[in-house]
């Protein structure tokens, strides 16, 4: 028989082996919430410079999202030094994308990249004299405007469940997410009375960076077309005022493809309105903010059918986004060098 000191220790034994006090963490990063990857490419930012000497570096962008982002609406920022003191300029240090970053492409059940380009910053050179070595750190950010479709099938027709064979009004829809940073987390309907159905839409920014608003110089000028207010917007993301920060754009709303933004058979319930973007686009500039990296709208359909079929409800989000990444290099002192650059 065994002894109560000893069971106890067996017992401690067999927790501890078992893997019981086991304290890591499991990684939740959602796979699928991709916009662009960018990174330094093929080592071209080697770990050492010499003093006296110019380098340069390429970056490599990747679509690895779901969108197509047109040209001039990826910008990507060179920040952490001073170009002066690299006798370059601040556009020297800025770049945008010269063709459409197609987005991903699936080929045998596999995905693809297809939208990619490689930017280079060149001639850098320390004009100063070193005395000792000096560590940088390269600051890569990037901004670029990115959408994100989310299809549910919505119910419509009798809304007691226990009177419509087809569907269910009342309840927690399934969504499908294109692949983007900014998800549709959460669509709830149900019945509004009469011929009416409510929709609450929950959103979440499910990526590693932040949110902005894609129009941001509209209030600069108004009239500017959408295009290229976007991408002054992109060029702008790093001296934005607070109030630009978490703005996601409710840009189009349809029910089996037919558009309802703009229409009486829509009515948004909660929304902000950027005027600076409706005066001149009907139908854009309505808006929600995200709080924590979370929020949500509400809106109505009217007067849709009394007849009982599910329609598949598709929503388009619109949104600025910026990522930064940061790399290290050296400065390595020479004596007697001095910089000719």
């Amino acid at each position: 028989m065994i002894k109560p000191a000893k069971l106890a220790i067996l017992f401690v034994l067999i927790v501890l082996f078992s893997g019981c006090t086991d304290t890591t963490t499991e990684d939740t990063t959602t796979s699928d919430a991709n916009g662009v990857d960018f990174d330094i490419y093929a080592d071209t930012l080697q770990a050492k410079q010499y003093e006296g000497q110019a380098f340069g570096f390429q970056v490599l962008a990747e679509n690895e999202g779901s969108y197509n982002i047109p040209q001039t609406h990826f910008k990507l920022f060179l920040e952490g030094i001073n170009p002066i003191t690299y006798g370059l300029t601040v556009e020297d240090f800025i770049k945008e994308n010269t063709l459409e970053l197609t987005s991903i492409g699936i080929y045998n059940d596999e995905l693809s990249i297809r939208g990619q380009e490689v930017f280079s910053f060149e001639n850098l050179c320390y004009k100063n004299d070193l005395d000792s070595n000096l560590k940088l750190d390269i600051h890569l950010r990037s901004c670029y405007s990115y959408e994100t479709s989310a299809k549910v099938g919505a119910c419509f027709g009798e809304a007691y469940s226990q009177f419509n064979e087809i569907c269910t009004v009342t309840e927690s829809k399934t969504v499908t997410n294109s692949i983007s940073p900014v998800k549709v987390t959460e669509i709830y309907e149900s019945g509004a009375g009469g011929d009416d159905y409510r929709f609450i839409v929950k959103v979440a920014n499910q990526g590693d960076g932040k949110v902005f608003s894609r129009y941001a110089t509209a209030r600069d000028n108004p009239t500017t077309p959408l295009d290229t207010t976007i991408s002054n917007s992109m060029k702008s993301c790093t001296d934005l005022s607070p109030g630009l920060n978490d703005m996601v754009y409710v840009e189009s709303i349809k029910l089996d493809g037919a558009e309802l933004l703009g229409t009486s058979e829509l009515v948004l319930e909660t929304k902000l309105t950027d005027a600076n973007v409706a005066s001149n686009n009907p139908n854009k500039g309505n808006y929600f903010n995200l709080v924590d990296g979370r929020g949500q709208f509400i809106f109505k359909l009217t007067e849709v059918t009394d007849v009982d079929y599910v329609g598949t409800l598709e929503i388009v989000l619109g949104y600025g986004y910026t990522e930064t990444t940061v790399r290290n290099t050296e400065l390595i002192a020479l004596p007697d060098v001095v910089p000719e650059c």
